[in-house]
């Protein structure tokens, strides 16, 4: 099979509308340090300024459908919530939050709330105090039920004037997925609609959190998943969690002998054999998996995210920045030749740095930061000796020494050429390249035998390009930096993946 014979969906680098989602970054300050946040390393943030507010609102005011006002900080802290709440007053537009709850004690401030546009989104991601407090030391459990009980109230005095709905968000991870049943059975108790579940990515350096994505454990997190289904049914609440956590549970379907099955309630045993009896007919095939190994990201697209110091990236996630509100016009913004590449390098084989250790829902991992890597992994890769006769480094190559004393070649003018042995059965040719970081932005394009050109750029240190249409006895590698210039682009390895 050729390595992109799934069907994937093409869209173009301009983006034919504004963006509908916007995340608006009220405050990047918080008054928590939760175990898994960049705010339990250090303390940090600023509120939205006021002129990247105004320019935001009037440049976005007609097309945005929803707004999320916040990004790395706890957005009912910040001076400019309501401000921006109150900017879109009269207009279809949504706002989604997601809070710890510290503030949502304050009545008077969870009165306004009741009566504003708002899914009011509180972080839970355990049902006792001992896992609650594991990763969210503030508000503590005591206080966080006061606040539910409150916000609930609140709701329910409004009465038709209550314009809020309530929702239920979890970091899951091994220590506390095992209560996902019971956070749903919460969820319905205190009037939420929905919960939503997303996954530990990686262990942010805190030694609690090693060993704690829950993709480690399926034991844990597959029972615990099937469980939650079926109360999700009984209660009406809606369960939403990443297509990875689906895949694990389809894995296990497919597999016997798991201990955990035994003590499966019915509804959850019942809900199992609907996966197995899919697997088995082929119908697991069937979602929709916009092809190339890995998942279908669209939030350059329709989504952008406004930090509050101006700075415009693609979505929520720490990547390079693709504007400055603060300098430049929101109009030459969107579809400059910057956000451009973004959206080109999205949809390839080598996506950004940000991208590949993504863990949304609806980005290129579907809820697992590990998946593209354990895509390329499953290959055996075949070392090509760049210091000798393995490659040919042509025009625009300059041999050096790497750090470790190993033969380097950089790229000098932005546009070069490498000639490597084509082996039987072989799927890509990779390259491992020195990383100028993950928010780092210098794109550029490789054509392999006058196959189509596949972006990448130099936040990563190793890149993947598909030689499975290539006939030829050798690999012809012609590189090209898109600024014209010089590239920083230095070719450390390469390698033949089959």
């Amino acid at each position: 099979m050729r390595s992109d014979q799934q069907e994937y969906v093409v869209l173009e680098s301009v983006a034919s509308a504004q963006p509908r989602f916007v995340y608006l970054e009220s405050t990047d300050r918080c008054n928590a340090r939760c175990l898994h946040c960049y705010h339990y390393h250090r303390t940090f943030g600023m509120d939205m300024q006021k002129q990247v507010m105004r320019k935001a609102i009037d440049a976005l005011s007609e097309s945005v459908e929803m707004i999320v006002p916040q990004g790395m900080g706890e957005p009912l802290i910040a001076d400019s919530f309501y401000d921006i709440v109150e900017a879109f007053k009269g207009k279809a537009v949504r706002f989604v939050l997601v809070t710890n709850a510290i503030m949502l004690r304050d009545e008077r401030l969870v009165r306004r709330l009741v009566r504003s546009p708002i899914n009011i989104g509180i972080s839970i991601d355990g049902v006792r105090p001992e896992t609650f407090g594991f990763v969210r030391p503030q508000p503590g459990w005591k206080r966080l039920l006061e606040a539910l009980a409150l916000v609930q109230l609140c709701r329910r005095e409004a009465g038709p004037e209550c314009r809020a709905t309530m929702s239920l968000n979890c970091v899951a991870m091994k220590e506390t997925i095992p209560e996902l049943p019971d956070l749903v059975r919460m969820a319905h108790a205190y009037g939420a609609w929905a919960v939503f579940v997303c996954a530990l990515s990686g262990d942010n350096g805190v030694e609690k959190l090693r060993g704690q994505s829950p993709f480690e454990a399926p034991e844990a997190a597959v029972p615990a998943l099937l469980e939650a289904m079926a109360v999700s049914r009984e209660f009406g609440v809606e369960l939403f969690a990443p297509p990875s956590f689906h895949d694990m549970v389809r894995e296990s379907a497919r597999a016997d002998g798991d201990s955990w099955r035994a003590g499966l309630s019915p509804p959850a045993r019942h809900i199992l054999g609907q996966y197995a009896r899919r697997s088995a007919g082929g119908g697991d095939a069937d979602r929709p998996r916009a092809g190339r190994g890995f998942g279908s990201c669209k939030q350059p697209w329709e989504w952008t995210f406004i930090a509050s110091n101006g700075a415009v990236r693609a979505c929520c996630m720490p990547g390079p920045n693709l504007g400055d509100l603060n300098a430049e016009d929101w109009g030459k913004i969107w579809n400059s030749p910057r956000y451009r590449s973004f959206r080109r390098l999205t949809r390839g084989w080598n996506p950004p740095a940000i991208c590949r250790a993504c863990h949304m829902p609806d980005g290129i991992n579907e809820g697992d930061n590990n998946r593209y890597a354990a895509f390329f992994g499953r290959f055996r890769a075949e070392p090509v000796d760049v210091g000798g006769d393995g490659a040919e480094f042509g025009g625009g190559f300059q041999r050096m020494k790497d750090g470790d004393g190993k033969t380097a070649w950089r790229l000098k003018n932005g546009v070069g050429t490498i000639r490597i042995p084509k082996t039987s059965g072989a799927r890509f040719l990779g390259f491992a390249i020195k990383s100028a970081g993950q928010y780092d932005l210098s794109p550029a394009e490789c054509v392999v035998n006058d196959g189509p050109p596949e972006p990448f750029d130099l936040s990563c240190d190793r890149v993947h390009f598909p030689v499975d249409h290539v006939e030829a006895e050798f690999l012809d590698v012609r590189v090209e930096m898109e600024d014209g210039g010089a590239s920083g682009l230095v070719v450390r390895e390469a390698f033949i993946l089959h």
